[in-house]
């Protein structure tokens, strides 16, 4: 098909159901014959038959299933190793359009650009349902009566959905790749994923263990976070964050933000007897009403009670108490301020001292637990509520120290949320200024109670 519209006459045979086999290479035209690795030739050309083949026509259609096949002769100035150069460089073409493909459909500016175009129309018959040509040619209005003048004052924008395709093919860092980045903070590990955040394509991934034991200090859970962004290449184009970690635990932070003792986490039973007297104490139908749960040693008030028993000087010295999570949180928000300290409902609502009906802390039940209440407690966030303020976050990568600043936005967060599995859903900031037809970013779904999450962007 060489001068012709290839990818016109693959979509025809698609439509047709009728594409059982196809030959890619990069020809140039009739004169000249050599046919050069695919997308060598004409590279919107292929990337719009890419395109087709993957993601079928716009507004709907069938893709192919069929194999890749490249017609392709090597260049006659390569030796062996060099025709199995060009046999890669095909296939690595193909997929690199491809995945320039998916983040092009998912781009909210393409789509509002395809809808001007009316290239969806394209696949509508020209005979409506039951029509025959008799009929066409009896209707008036498709021909004695078309206003030609009137159709021909339709813009249809098709310079701006090139120029589109033509910066995502050539400018994927600027255009079609907007990075966000997700932390989870676990009990034994801290993994951090960068993926692109219109297709949600992992981009790069790393990660750092946790130490071993029930009892932690939480400068491991820092320093774990830095070697996990410095395995992941750092956040060079990372445009947003979001940070899911372990939940229950207690961290106890003296009045200059300095840990007075390591943490004890969410598996530390030690603390077993302290939830058996606090059920005894008030009742379990009691904690129940008050809490939303009755005490185990997991959380939060049987371990202070624990602290105030067996280590009155820590539990003298404390003068705020958060979680794991809380803390991670803390240290990226970067200010040294108790004042700071945030956490969210799902958070709080494992500490045994929150009430989830009145969204207020019991203080009653945190001076049951430790003796007293006027220690600092993290503030709790609303469900789309960002913790606000800045963080630099440094680290070393194996070729470079990696800087990035980034902010917890004072407007809901762009990346709000983390899926049953761990990973995180993203909705798509934008790289440009918000054009106002452009729909706002829905928000994000409710976080697992099991690992909570909260987002900034940059």
């Amino acid at each position: 098909m060489a001068g012709l519209n290839y990818t016109a006459g693959i979509a025809q045979a698609l439509w047709a159901g009728k594409l059982f086999h196809i030959d890619l290479n990069g020809q140039r035209g009739i004169k000249y014959d050599q046919d050069l690795i695919f997308g060598h030739g004409d590279l919107l050309n292929a990337f719009s038959t890419v395109d087709l083949l993957e993601n079928g026509a716009p507004g709907g259609g069938a893709t192919y299933d069929g194999p890749r096949h490249f017609d392709y002769k090597p260049l006659r100035t390569e030796d062996f190793d060099g025709v199995w150069a060009s046999a890669a460089a095909n296939m690595n073409a193909y997929l690199i359009l491809k995945e320039r493909a998916a983040a092009f459909r998912a781009d909210p500016e393409v789509a509002e650009a395809m809808a001007v175009s009316g290239v969806a129309e394209l696949a509508k018959p020209t005979l409506n349902p039951g029509e025959t040509v008799a009929d066409l040619k009896a209707d008036r209005s498709a021909f004695e009566d078309f206003d030609a003048v009137k159709a021909g004052e339709r813009g249809y924008g098709f310079v701006r959905l090139a120029q589109l395709a033509f910066e995502h093919v050539t400018a994927p860092g600027e255009r079609a790749m907007t990075l966000v980045a997700g932390v989870d903070s676990s009990t034994q590990s801290c993994t951090v994923v960068i993926r692109d955040a219109a297709t949600g394509t992992l981009v790069r991934t790393g990660s750092a263990k946790h130490p071993d034991g029930t009892e932690v200090a939480p400068a491991a859970w820092w320093e774990a976070l830095q070697a996990a962004i410095a395995d992941a290449g750092g956040l060079d184009g990372v445009e947003a964050m979001a940070v899911a970690g372990q939940q229950h635990g207690m961290v106890c932070l003296d009045a200059a933000g300095e840990v007075v003792r390591p943490a004890l986490l969410w598996n530390d039973t030690r603390s077993a007897g302290a939830a058996a007297d606090l059920v005894a104490e008030l009742g379990a139908k009691e904690w129940a009403e008050a809490t939303g749960l009755v005490p185990v040693a997991s959380f939060t008030a049987t371990k202070l009670r624990w602290l105030a028993e067996h280590e009155p000087e820590h539990a003298a010295a404390t003068a705020a108490v958060c979680l794991p999570h809380d803390w991670l949180t803390w240290k990226l928000r970067g200010t040294g301020s108790l004042d700071d300290l945030v956490t969210d409902r799902s958070d709080a609502s494992g500490t045994g001292y929150w009430s989830g009906r009145t969204g207020e802390y019991r203080l009653d039940l945190l001076e049951r637990a430790l003796g007293r209440s006027d220690v600092r407690l993290p503030r709790v966030l609303g469900p789309a509520e960002p913790p606000g303020g800045h963080r630099t976050v440094c680290c070393s990568a194996p070729a470079r120290a990696t800087t990035r600043a980034l902010r917890w936005g004072s407007a809901p967060p762009r990346a709000t949320s983390w899926s049953r599995s761990g990973r995180p859903a993203w909705s798509r900031p934008s790289a440009r200024p918000p054009r106002p037809t452009r729909p706002a970013p829905s928000p994000g779904s409710r976080p697992h109670p099991a690992s909570t999450c909260r987002s900034w962007s940059r």
